[in-house]
C-alpha cells in the first residue's frame, strides 16, 4: 500500500476542520476503532491543547485518493 500511495501532511488547522468527513469515513469503516480516534474527540483536543505546538496530520491516500492512514502528531 505504501508503495502506491500519496503520503501529505495537513499543518493548518482550518485544513483539520475541513477533513473531518473523510475522518469519518474512515473510522466508521474500522471496527476496532475508538471513541479516542474519533475527528469528533482530536479536534477539540487539538484546539484546547494545541498552546502553541505544531499540528501534523499525516495522511496516506491510495491511488484513486481514497484516504487510508491518519496519524495526528502534535
Amino acid at each position: 500500500m505504501i508503495n502506491n500511495s500519496q503520503i501529505d501532511v495537513i499543518r493548518e488547522e482550518n485544513q483539520f476542520f475541513e477533513f473531518r468527513d473523510e475522518w469519518v469515513e474512515l473510522l466508521s469503516k474500522d471496527y476496532n476503532s475508538t471513541a479516542f480516534q474519533a475527528w469528533e474527540f482530536l479536534f477539540p483536543h487539538w484546539k484546547y491543547r494545541k498552546n502553541g505546538r505544531q499540528l501534523y496530520l499525516i495522511t496516506a491516500r491510495s491511488e484513486n485518493r481514497k484516504l487510508q492512514i491518519v496519524a495526528p502528531l502534535w
